[in-house]
């Protein structure tokens, strides 16, 4: 069966709402995956530590919209509305997003109204330099936002079924905050494209996504139900025995840069034969500390 694509997902800044591409509007993507992708983050003032739904008392993170018009990020939560320059000049801190120091400008005025949302005090920071992608799995030189350390993530419809068979339980596939929902094919599918096309980008799938307490925050309303994790962990399709991990989509990055949109067709280069259930490396392995540097925005 023919796989394709029926959602489309762009997340401005880190552990909040996604843009969603309406049919017929086209997803650009770069090598750091959608244009834009991750290039904010929200960081507690004191420590500059990122923070985001996975975080206690962030989970609200998931009410506030970005969206980008020109030269403007514009921020909507709960009502309440705040513009930014999407290039305004400010302070530069050194927040810390897993093992690498960042250096990044932080949007003062942004920063204390999204305080004031989140009755929390956060600095919202935009991305200055490059930030290497995780290099188990892709080339030494590409970079990633303030991701997770890959470019983006593929999800099929049928995988969401077999979800909510395991767990005997309606949830939104939004939970899992991919990039790409693609329809057609096997449950867990995406984790036999080795290499494939959708309109003129080309994509690698390069390692089965270990999921964290995000998947327990119900996007649209923050609620978090923390029995979700514990279920899939508990369920043998989709623990993972070789990583401890609960595994749901795929993490691929970006062997050519281009452009797709909702109902285009995902276009199988490459098949490989092992699935979600393979050994793989661990996400994060580096050096404790990286200083990222400032060459390049």
């Amino acid at each position: 069966m023919a796989l394709t694509v029926v959602d489309a997902r762009n997340y401005l800044i880190k552990g909040c709402k996604p843009h969603v591409f309406p049919p017929g509007v086209e997803m650009r993507i770069t090598k750091e995956g959608p244009l834009h992708q991750r290039r904010w983050m929200v960081v507690d003032a004191a420590s500059q530590i990122f923070r985001s739904q996975r975080h206690r008392g962030f989970e609200r993170l998931t009410l506030l919209q970005p969206s980008l018009a020109q030269d403007k990020l514009h921020l909507q939560m709960e009502g309440c509305d705040f513009t930014v320059s999407t290039e305004e000049n400010g302070p530069t801190a050194h927040v810390k997003i897993w093992e690498a120091m960042c250096p990044a400008i932080v949007h003062v005025a942004a920063s204390e109204w999204l305080s004031d949302q989140l009755h929390q005090n956060v600095l919202l920071v935009r991305k200055t330099a490059q930030r290497p992608i995780n290099s188990i799995y892709a080339p030494e030189a590409d970079t990633v936002g303030f991701s997770d350390r890959f470019p983006l993530t593929l999800l099929s419809t049928a995988t969401v079924e077999k979800i909510k068979t395991a767990i005997d339980e309606e949830i939104d596939a939004d939970r899992f905050r991919y990039n790409v929902l693609f329809t057609g094919g096997a449950d867990r599918d995406e984790h036999h494209l080795a290499r494939f096309k959708i309109g003129s980008f080309i994509g690698r799938g390069v390692k089965p996504c270990g999921r964290c307490n995000t998947i327990n925050v119900d996007q649209g309303t923050a609620v978090v139900d923390a029995t979700i994790l514990e279920r899939l962990h508990a369920h043998p399709d989709f623990h993972n025995r070789q990583s401890g991990e609960v595994v749901v989509s795929k993490n691929a990055i970006v062997e050519r840069e281009g452009a797709f949109a909702v109902r285009d067709t995902v276009e199988v280069i490459e098949r490989r034969t092992e699935g979600w259930d393979r050994p793989y490396e661990p996400n994060h392995r580096r050096l404790p500390t990286i200083v990222v540097s400032q060459s390049g925005a």
